[in-house]
């Protein structure tokens, strides 16, 4: 965990110009939890009253790119 909101990418290929993304992905998505799971994987959890969405991938760009299409933007 980092400074970043508790999120940081830590793998050295990872791309920290996409933490500006993760902030507006969550204030946009308040439901939404994202990290690095035990065994690095990002992920993204959503409970919702009929159980939960579970997006995984490999970096938080690529998790970003997964998150985009079905849960845009709200002011798009």
């Amino acid at each position: 965990m980092g400074p970043h909101g508790g999120l940081v990418p830590s793998s050295p290929g990872e791309q920290p110009d996409q933490v500006p993304r993760l902030r507006k992905f969550l204030a946009d998505h308040p439901g939404w939890k994202i990290g690095l799971g035990a065994d690095g994987i990002w992920e993204a959890r959503n409970l919702t009253e009929g159980g939960s969405h579970v997006v995984v991938n490999y970096t938080l760009h690529g998790l970003l790119n997964a998150l985009a299409a079905p849960y845009p933007d709200p002011g798009s």
